[in-house]
């Protein structure tokens, strides 16, 4: 029933889970040199010569110290600026440098100092910052197989049960199997602050069908990339771990979420069968993946136009009513989904029911909707001066406050066991904390065999207690409700918006950093009933 956390610094792939206490190492427990031994003075021009990752990730320490603490991470074609020249620190096989704004690198296993270097040339497809979905994503339609190399037809036939099967069913229901039927996250228009120009009830007008034989991006004019003509050019940088001539790489399951770097279409051996690179290097049937765009859902920026209290309408059989002279509630219209309604503060209950007064006189039920409005105010930090996150069990709400001033507020999915015990459920931990590590991506996975379920680049993940974190989920779109094995689940745009509203602030070009001394201390987030 908890997930695993593994340790940041010794895996090539950052794989996570939301839930207690973890069974692996902690993500930001590392063992530190014993000294004090303070970091050199180096001179990081940001327009300087830079270094990039040619590992899924480049660990940043505040050191030149395989020991020392790690203050972030790149991820893999991610290119910072660096020293002009490596300075003394721990073995290191073409030397530590300082990069920009603080910390050093190691170059060589993980990073180079040529930025032309054959993987990153082959895999180096950065994450776009400025959209809620940063990769191109696809869902698994049918369990797959993985593959190394461009697999033959007989090894297809091996490794892929039925796969002739699949592959003629595809043909005659592609159109229908990839076929669109609302907009995603990043068809909805932002402001510059994250802020979404539409309401959130407002329905964003799907995008055009995908071209079917376009469906992530042809890779060089969709023919088989350089690398992988003949045998495998580059090495395999997955956690995947098998034999260079290798051709199997592993399953995927069925509802499992990829992000990938594109398509091409394989030459006879393969039967023509076009595959799809994923961000590992590692290839799927791209009859085996269907494009996802996540939920377009999002929150509201509060400017003071919607003063607390208010409600926000989260199921889409909402009504509102008004009681009779016998005290029998009327049901009367039907309410618009996630629509925002101001509240006066009045609550009335019946029986086991309370009702919210509307500023228009009529009234809704509890559970239909989610109630913002002022909260008890924090115990453990001087709440007056800081910029916070207030998350609420019982109503599914997110706000984020600069001081006493509310100014964003949407709905989240907690754990789904709600007000359980954390250690023993899937509930989410209560209490006040400090966001500890934000990563740009990160992937997810269960170790409950009665929930498996594997979850690549997941966006915006912020950790604030130990396998606990505030991230996207763009599997749902059921927020408003409990739904997680223990995190905070937000929209994509919502998830975006914190992400680059708390503290510590994401260096350029880092893929990840952590709350400490030389980066600034986390936000604070107080997670309540």
């Amino acid at each position: 029933m908890r997930t695993t956390l593994f340790a940041l610094v010794t895996l090539s792939l950052v794989t996570v889970g939301c839930g207690g206490k973890p069974k692996g190492p902690s993500l930001t427990v590392i063992a530190p040199s014993a000294d004090k031994e303070e970091a050199p003075k180096v001179d990081v021009k940001p327009n300087g010569p830079k270094l990039a990752a040619i590992g899924q990730i480049a660990s940043i320490r505040e050191r030149p110290d395989h020991a020392a603490k790690p203050l972030g991470y790149l991820r893999l074609g991610e290119a910072v600026a660096r020293s002009e020249k490596p300075v003394p620190g721990d073995k290191c096989p073409d030397g530590w440098y300082g990069v920009y704004p603080r910390g050093f690198v190691c170059a060589g296993e993980e990073a180079s100092l040529d930025l032309g270097h054959k993987i990153i040339r082959a895999l180096g497809v950065r994450p776009d910052l400025s959209k809620p979905m940063p990769y191109t994503y696809g869902f698994v339609r049918a369990n797959a197989s993985l593959y190394h190399q461009v697999p033959t037809v007989k090894d297809m036939e091996k490794f892929e049960f039925a796969v002739k099967g699949h592959l003629k069913s595809y043909e005659k229901n592609k159109e229908r199997w990839n076929r669109v039927e609302q907009a995603g996250a990043n068809h909805v228009p932002l402001d510059p602050q994250g802020h979404a120009k539409v309401a959130a009830k407002d329905t964003v007008p799907p995008p055009p069908q995908p071209e079917l034989d376009n469906l992530f991006g042809n890779l060089e004019d969709g023919e088989t990339p350089w690398w992988l003509r003949g045998r495998r050019q580059i090495p395999n940088v997955s956690t995947y771990k098998s034999p260079e001539y290798a051709v199997f790489a592993g399953k995927v399951y069925r509802h499992a979420g990829l992000a990938v770097v594109g398509s091409f279409t394989a030459d006879e051996r393969a039967g023509h069968r076009k595959f799809t690179v994923l961000l590992d290097g590692r290839l799927i049937g791209e009859d085996k993946i269907k494009p996802h765009y996540a939920s377009p859902f999002h929150g509201i920026a509060l400017d003071g136009s919607v003063p607390f209290p208010f409600a926000m309408i989260r199921r889409d059989d909402a009504y509102n009513f008004q009681p009779d002279e016998q005290s029998r509630w009327k049901r009367l219209e039907k309410m618009t989904f996630r629509d925002i309604v101001p509240l006066t503060g009045n609550v009335k209950k019946f029986a086991t029911t309370k009702y919210y007064e509307t500023k228009d006189g009529r009234w809704l039920r509890y559970d239909q909707i989610s109630v913002f409005e002022t909260p008890e105010p924090p115990k453990r930090f001087d709440y007056k001066t800081a910029k916070w996150v207030d998350v609420s069990i019982w109503q599914q709400t997110l706000v984020l406050y600069e001081g006493e001033r509310p100014v964003y507020a949407t709905l989240v999915s907690t754990g789904v066991d709600g007000m359980g015990d954390p250690e023993t459920t899937k509930s989410t931990i209560r209490g006040e904390f400090r966001i500890d590590y934000k990563h740009v991506t990160a992937t997810m996975d269960a170790d409950d065999p009665e929930s498996r379920f594997e979850l690549r680049d997941v966006p915006w993940v912020q950790y604030f207690e130990r396998g606990y974190a505030l991230h996207a989920a763009y599997w749902h779109d059921d927020f408003g409700r409990p739904r997680s094995h223990g995190c905070i689940n937000l929209a994509p745009i919502d998830a975006r918006k914190v992400f680059f509203w708390t503290d510590p602030p994401l260096p350029e070009h880092w893929h990840a950093v952590r709350s400490s001394e030389p980066m600034g201390q986390g936000s604070w987030v107080r997670v309540r009933g």
